[in-house]
């Protein structure tokens, strides 16, 4: 009896310690617009209403907008941006819904957006947008960001753990290189780390999510397919096609990757306040070489 406790203990302590040396890499994706328009389109904003909400939201997303430089906000916008049914409506919390020393109301702010190519009667972009608040302010911003979010191309960040292989330096110094945001120097000692155990899944692992962020698709999925992990080849392949298409939105060219290795980029993905984060993109975007699309 003591011997399989004994033993149990060994293999949970096992366990823990093969948990404790994994690491998690940040990563980064441009998604595109669901709106499918490119760059350079000019918007028109309208609401349906005449409250002071309608006029308030309509003034802070044309503001928002115009920060991120994907759109030209003009009177007589080739595309017309409508927003409907704007309602803001406060209540007061039920006791021990929320923490005690949490403020006792709370502001929902809601509100539904069509948009239309000038002229048009058939919308071909509608949803409809929410956000809370505490208090009896209406959090204009966070919900401006939300709809900005799906209005222009934008990057998003993700994390993928690693489990470093003993006796690799290689690989452990590849991860402090993709911790740091040093990708192309990550890259090299990523293959070292395959060539000295291409026995181990993880490697190879390694090298496809460097290979990945570098914008280098289809090696980063034969990497995949060696660490023989199907869902991050199928991820890989999804993710290849989301920023395909976010760089048409923007008149980049698929193959021009310049941009990517912009020292601004790292300043983004710490940036996690909009609409500086934003501005931040743009201005890396707006850096790259612009080409006509095809």
């Amino acid at each position: 009896m003591a011997r399989s406790v004994s033993l149990f203990l060994c293999v949970l302590l096992l366990q823990i310690l093969l948990v404790s040396c994994s690491t998690r890499i940040q990563m980064s994706c441009l998604l595109p617009s669901r709106t499918g328009l490119t760059k350079g389109s000019t918007l028109s904003i309208q609401h349906d209403g005449h409250s002071v909400t309608a006029r308030q939201l309509s003034r802070k997303l044309s503001d928002a907008l115009n920060e991120t430089g994907f759109y030209t906000i003009k009177p007589d916008g080739e595309y017309l941006l409508t927003l409907n049914n704007v309602r803001e409506h406060s209540r007061t919390r039920n006791p021990g819904e929320y923490a005690v020393e949490a403020d006792e109301r709370e502001t929902e702010l809601s509100v539904g957006i069509q948009l239309c190519r000038k002229g048009a009667a058939q919308c071909f972009y509608a949803a409809e947008y929410r956000q809370s608040s505490e208090g009896d302010v209406a959090d204009f911003d966070s919900l401006c960001h939300d709809i900005c979010k799906d209005l222009c191309p934008h990057r998003v960040t993700y994390q993928e753990k690693v489990t470093p292989p003993a006796g690799n330096p290689f690989f452990e110094q590849a991860v402090e290189c993709c911790r740091a945001g040093h990708w192309d120097t990550a890259a090299p000692l990523a293959r070292k780390a395959v060539l000295l155990q291409p026995a181990e899944l993880e490697t190879h692992y390694l090298l496809g999510l460097i290979l990945r962020e570098l914008g280098y698709y289809k090696a980063s999925s034969e990497c995949f397919r060696q660490a023989q992990r199907a869902d991050a080849v199928q991820y890989n392949s999804a993710l290849q096609t989301s920023e395909t298409q976010a760089l048409k939105q923007l008149r980049l060219s698929p193959t021009d990757r310049s941009w990517k290795h912009d020292p601004l980029l790292h300043t983004y993905r710490k940036h996690k306040e909009f609409p500086l984060s934003e501005f931040i993109l743009t201005g890396i975007l707006e850096a790259a070489s612009p080409v006509p699309l095809p």
